[in-house]
Parts: C-alpha cells; structure tokens; sequence
C-alpha cells in the first residue's frame, strides 16, 4: 500500500533526523522487496537490515560498546 509506505518513509526520515537509528529484523522475502523497490532499504542503510532479531541485537549491543 503506497499510503503506508509514504508513512514508513516520514518515520524513517524522522527518526533519522532525531538521530535514532532505524533497524529492521525478520522482515519476510515479499515484504522486503517492496521496502527495496519503494527505496526504503537505502534509506535505512543495508546494512541496517537483519535476518532475524539475533544478529540486530548483536549489532545494537556492539553499537553500543563503541558509545559507552
């Protein structure tokens, strides 16, 4: 639905804007290739986008490592 993605692309740039990072995990093969398509994925970042929620915690708890 182009609606919710407009929304999801306000919020993104939003957050971004606050300087919160926007992570994304578990997102279904469909789904993600909506997201790719509306170019969502390169808002986020990449590297930004997870298989599952192990590896996102994983980054999140290195992330912040470096910042504490």
């Amino acid at each position: 639905d182009a609606t919710a993605l407009q929304a999801f692309k306000s919020l993104i740039r939003r957050s971004q804007k606050r300087s919160i990072e926007v992570i994304l995990a578990g997102v279904q093969d469909q789904p993600l290739d909506v997201l790719k398509k509306a170019g969502l994925c390169d808002i986020v970042g990449e590297d930004r986008i997870f298989p599952s929620l192990t590896p996102a915690i994983k980054y999140v708890k290195e992330k912040l490592d470096i910042v504490t």
